[in-house]
């Protein structure tokens, strides 16, 4: 079944169950990619005894025209974001500071999970 971005039904999305468990908040996206996150995020625990705080997952294209009128152009145009897709996560945890040891290991590791860690991220 074809879906278009930011729009796809609950059916297609999952919670991520490691950011529930640990921060009692709902993030979603695509079911291997949410699996692929857990299996990151136990990896990120094990290195540095904390788990991966997610700041923002899917997005529904309403959300996206929101962000883009207030981020300009840091945002994706609405329609062409991976956020979209249920295929993008905003971290913190200190792997949004480009300096630290958690970027570092992100930018290490995130391919042997599945996941990229962009260099404009």
């Amino acid at each position: 079944m074809a879906y278009i971005n930011g729009k796809l039904p609950a059916t297609a999305l999952t919670e991520i169950k490691s950011h529930k468990k640990y921060y009692n908040a709902t993030r979603k996206a695509q079911p291997k990619a949410a699996a692929a996150f857990d299996r990151l995020d136990a990896a990120f625990y094990k290195k540095f005894g904390k788990h991966i705080y997610i700041t923002d997952s899917y997005r529904s294209y309403e959300e996206q025209v929101a962000l883009k009128k207030v981020k300009g152009p840091y945002a994706a145009t609405p329609g062409t974001s991976n956020h979209g897709w249920g295929l993008a996560l905003d971290l913190g945890s200190n792997i949004n500071v480009a300096t630290s040891a958690e970027h570092e290991w992100m930018d290490a590791s995130a391919l042997s999970f599945g996941w990229e860690n962009p260099w404009w991220a």
